[in-house]
């Protein structure tokens, strides 16, 4: 559709859904940072791109390995960080006008495909989407991804309205190459509209004419490149732009999958751990230290072995995720929406599912498939890449919340289309979309196979009021979580932190040893239970729990620790050793423990730190 400039009466229309669209943020987010504490102590995945920016912001960077995630937002937030310092309670104000931006592009959008009417219903039906505001408050990357792609999109559609200027379509692969280095799921994208590009050439019907494309391509490569190539040079592995890939398709498809995003079984749900206990394990198959490389296509194979040996599961598990995405549920990521909207219940107010936006845009999409434009069916490819995604890897609601944005104008154009056949009495049409609309909806009806709140969600909360310092409300979300789950070993590590903080070591001691028996591979868990044990003088017992936590991952001041433990113990020669583990590690030891360990009387000292 060609190019009109907005007429006065439709720039005040779009003015006051913005308004109304910022209004609801800052309500969202004064409630938001009185009730919950993520904010000032990020959780998961928040915590680990948070502790990455403040090594960028310091100078320090990544570290001489590959990236284990993508690194366009983490890289961002430590120059955002290195302007304002470390205050990732400020992210929100950064990315709040962020999600605001998308709204406005999700509206130009909709009135090029389809006309006003479609572009300002559809953004008002995302406005009132719950997970956009929701994620624009998380130190997470689909704010800047979203906002990324509908960037590739706009740039798309200026492209194509001219396909003989190329210069547009420079602009284009660049912002779907910053697209995938921030999600590199929207790589599946890429490999999409090149399919879809190389079939209408075939055809004698070029998308644009070859150089322009061509030019995108490369522009596309280019953007990548920087990444790809630091991986090789610094990290000394060839990474296209992570290395997590292999794990995230291991822990989707393996026979005890129900489709729904989580962690392996026996892996910690601390990201730099995960990475750690991958390569391990990866390396004890192969024989020799593994590479990241190596470790990611040791765990894809892993999945593709399961897929090979049990078909007929592994095609039922494909199914379940397509109901999975499909499905109203907002599966459970590292936040849960649901447990937010009892803490915030402004989130209730926003209640368009996402079910109707898909019914609603396949309806238009069928309805008006001969005639849409190619920049429209890319928005289409779009959504159709976030979901072959879900499906191939597993299923969560900020996974599936990109494809929202890209289904919001036809949403917006089905919604008008349905009425126009209501008021017309034109009851094919309307059957049709009612009909569509149940059943899409019919597969909400489907039960999930996990609670709307799980014990995850307020066993992260009661780690992050943990941070914060409020022991009570702590201690509380900890105790929630095992009343839901009593095996989950992140809620007993917490309770016994928390436990050992309020001066009760004895129950601190108990559930650290709960948390222990349930992950014995969980480093920070065995060093703590060790220091609580040290601390009640249960020194003996301690030991050994430092050697395990050492065992799981080398730290030098759990060696230093166990040092002290063994010298309290007068166990001087294994006291040496660990201290000489310390040192290595990079811990400076107190003069007077080096001069009572290795002096004339190496005695033990109750002075000692």
């Amino acid at each position: 559709m060609p190019r009109t400039a907005p007429r006065l009466g439709e720039r005040a229309a779009l003015g006051l859904l913005l308004l109304v669209a910022a209004g609801l943020r800052i309500a969202y987010l004064l409630w938001y940072r009185r009730e919950v504490p993520f904010l000032d102590f990020p959780i998961s995945d928040s915590a680990y791109y948070h502790a990455w920016a403040l090594r960028v912001a310091s100078g320090e960077g990544y570290g001489p390995s590959p990236f284990y995630m993508a690194p366009l937002y983490p890289w961002l937030l430590g120059w955002f960080y290195r302007l304002v310092g470390p205050h990732p309670e400020w992210v929100p104000l950064v990315q709040l006008p962020l999600g605001l931006a998308s709204l406005a592009m999700v509206y130009h959008l909709g009135r090029r495909w389809f006309g006003t009417r479609a572009a300002g219903t559809g953004a008002l039906l995302l406005s009132f989407h719950a997970p956009m505001i929701f994620l624009e408050t998380k130190i997470l990357t689909e704010t800047l991804s979203v906002f990324l792609l509908l960037v590739t999109l706009v740039l798309a559609g200026r492209a194509l309205e001219r396909p003989d200027r190329p210069h547009r379509f420079l602009g284009t692969g660049m912002a779907l190459g910053l697209a995938s280095l921030a999600r590199p799921n929207f790589l599946a994208l890429a490999m999409l509209v090149g399919a879809w590009a190389l079939w209408r050439a075939l055809r004698g019907r070029p998308l644009a004419p070859a150089r322009s494309l061509v030019l995108a391509t490369v522009a596309f490569l280019l953007t990548l490149a920087p990444v790809t190539l630091r991986n090789l040079v610094v990290g000394g592995d060839l990474v296209l732009i992570s290395s997590n890939g292999g794990i995230v398709f291991a822990q989707g498809n393996h026979p005890d999958a129900n489709g729904v995003s989580t962690i392996l079984p026996g892996f910690t749900p601390r990201i730099e751990e995960q990475q750690q206990q991958e390569i391990a394990v990866a390396s004890r198959a192969l024989g020799h230290p593994a590479r990241p490389s190596e470790s990611s296509s040791w765990w894809f194979r892993q999945g593709l072995r399961f897929a090979r040996e049990q078909p007929l599961r592994f095609a039922s598990l494909w199914a379940r995720k397509v109901l999975w995405t499909l499905h109203g549920r907002e599966a459970r990521d590292v936040y849960n929406l649901y447990q937010e909207a009892d803490l915030v219940p402004l989130l209730r107010l926003l209640a368009v599912p996402f079910p109707l936006m898909l019914g609603l845009a396949l309806f238009a999409a069928v309805r008006r498939r001969g005639s849409l434009g190619d920049d429209a069916r890319l928005g289409l490819l779009g959504a159709v890449a976030i979901v072959l995604a879900l499906v191939v890897f597993s299923v969560s609601f900020r996974y599936r919340f990109p494809a929202t944005p890209l289904l919001a104008p036809f949403a917006g154009q089905g919604l008008w289309d349905l009425r126009d056949a209501a008021t017309g009495r034109r009851w094919r049409p309307l059957a049709a979309g009612s009909l569509l609309l149940a059943l899409v909806g019919s597969v909400s009806a489907i039960p999930y196979p996990l609670p709307r709140v799980t014990a995850e969600a307020p066993a992260n909360l009661g780690a992050a009021w943990l941070a914060r310092g409020d022991l009570n409300r702590a201690i509380a979300f900890s105790v929630r979580a095992l009343r839901l789950d009593p095996d989950l070993a992140s809620a007993h590590y917490n309770l016994g932190l928390a436990l050992r903080r309020a001066g009760d070591r004895d129950r601190a001691v108990r559930s650290l040893q709960v948390a222990v028996d349930l992950a014995p591979t969980d480093a920070a868990a065995q060093n703590d239970l060790a220091v609580t044990l040290d601390e009640i003088g249960r020194t003996a017992e301690a030991v050994d729990h430092y050697r395990a936590a050492l065992g799981a991952r080398p730290d030098g001041r759990t060696a230093y620790n166990l040092a002290l433990a063994l010298h309290a113990l007068g166990r001087r020669e294994e006291a040496l050793e660990a201290l000489d583990q310390a040192r290595r590690l990079g811990v400076t030891p107190d003069p007077r423990f080096v001069e009572a360990l290795t002096g004339p009387s190496s005695k033990p000292r109750d002075d000692l730190p």
